[in-house]
């Protein structure tokens, strides 16, 4: 096969193609059918000139570019770092922009979503029928791309299905989509009979708010008043230490390892934080909890790992745990502008707030010719806490790709104008 398509994307974006995803435009993979939830690739037409509604201008992280979809609006977008490689493959989510690493490479990616829809941690409500999938001609193109490349994988996939936690297992053994599989041991660590058995009906018939004292309760069934563990002891007629079970040592974990590999999500420093804060270590959940802060709102996994019961102009979980804990703060940190928007607690101007300081920020770093710092805090502006005033996105993408541009980032320029030229569609 010719790499007419490979080079033709390489030219229109800047930024250079990995092998697989040069195998997977240039040998046709894209016309495969596929039999997970992420099964409708983007014709290579597509991908260099996306159709209208394809790309979510200032809801879409402005790094990335939307590849496979599942034609309910959430898509696998590839992720483009400042050098000008694709660095990763997320999944975005629509309802609300939510985002979460699926692997270093499209191949990981589908193995992952393969698993998910073959009972695996997060099973899709738009799954397809059971038969057939382990034919899907996507998987095996996956299993065959990174059997060439991981040593590891060839022994924990040997042709068996993806099925259950066996094949997470085996997933992460061989290194493959190894953030989002840590995610899922956590949720399985954290998850008690009491919150897969919860919803706000049952807050009601206790006489208590869902959210957010229940959303608090199932977050650390710790947390949950003795008079209340007896009505529930009652009504679900289990015993309490079954009902209310958790494993934070495992969740706590599987947290730092995720830290380990990267230090741009929320989720593991709110759970390593609050792990260390449960066992009374208030200096290291200072630590952990000012580490993670700073990542965006979109990628702190609130809603799965119940972490949003604090008051809503508190913005994020981190931030309100380091006002609760402020009497142990160090002086640099109780003294933090950036925290003191947070502090304020005022959710009709929280995003508001932090769009102008990140703003702020990056004209700073620009006047002082620091164009990377200055294309973060561009991006920060609008990924942060994100924004009710979608015109505004017009400045902030204006300015990630000047400064992209300044530093020398040529595709990250161009996958921001991309976005840009979608917001004034």
């Amino acid at each position: 096969m010719t790499r007419a398509w490979s080079k033709k994307i390489e030219q229109r974006y800047g930024f250079q193609l990995p092998p697989e995803l040069a195998s997977w435009f240039d040998d046709g993979i894209w016309r495969q059918s596929g039999r997970s939830e992420f099964r409708y690739p983007l014709e290579p037409e597509q991908f260099i000139e996306p159709a209208d509604g394809t790309i979510w201008a200032g809801f879409m992280l402005p790094d990335t570019l939307p590849l496979v979809g599942n034609q309910y609006g959430d898509w696998l977008c590839l992720r483009v770092a400042p050098e000008g490689r694709v660095a990763e493959i997320l999944c975005w989510n629509h309802a609300g922009g939510d985002w979460i690493p699926y692997g270093r490479n499209l191949p990981e990616a589908l193995l992952y979503d393969a698993y998910c829809v073959q009972g695996g941690a997060e099973p899709s409500a738009h799954e397809p029928p059971a038969s057939g999938r382990d034919e899907c001609p996507l998987v095996r193109w996956a299993c065959d791309w990174i059997s060439r490349t991981n040593r590891q994988w060839q022994g924990a996939w040997n042709g068996r299905p993806l099925h259950g936690p066996p094949a997470r297992d085996r997933l992460l053994a061989a290194g493959v989509a190894e953030t989002v599989i840590r995610r899922d041991r956590m949720l399985d660590a954290l998850a008690s009979p009491l919150k897969s058995g919860s919803d706000p009906d049952l807050a009601r018939h206790l006489n208590v708010r869902w959210d957010p004292e229940f959303v608090r309760w199932i977050f650390d069934t710790d947390l949950i008043p003795l008079s209340a563990r007896e009505d529930l002891g009652r009504l679900f007629g289990q015993p309490l230490d079954q009902l209310l079970a958790q494993d934070w040592t495992t969740a706590e974990r599987e947290a730092h390892a995720v830290i380990g590999l990267r230090q741009d999500l929320g989720w593991p420093f709110d759970i390593a934080g609050w792990a260390a804060e449960r066992r009374g270590d208030l200096q290291r959940a200072v630590e952990l909890y000012a580490r993670g802060v700073r990542s965006s709102l979109f990628a702190d996994e609130s809603v799965r790992f119940r972490t949003h019961w604090f008051p809503e102009g508190l913005g994020k979980f981190a931030a309100a745990r380091l006002a609760h804990l402020r009497p142990h703060l160090p002086p640099a940190l109780h003294d933090d502008g950036y925290l003191q928007l947070f502090w304020k607690n005022d959710p009709e101007s929280l995003r508001t707030r932090l769009r102008e300081y990140w703003l702020g920020q990056a004209k700073q770093h620009r006047d002082s010719a620091q164009y990377l710092l200055s294309m973060q805090c561009y991006y920060r502006a609008g990924w942060d806490c994100g924004s009710s005033d979608l015109d505004g996105y017009a400045e902030i993408l204006d300015g990630i790709g000047a400064s992209a541009t300044a530093a020398g980032s040529s595709a990250l320029a161009t996958v921001a104008g991309t976005h840009r030229r979608f917001l004034s569609a």
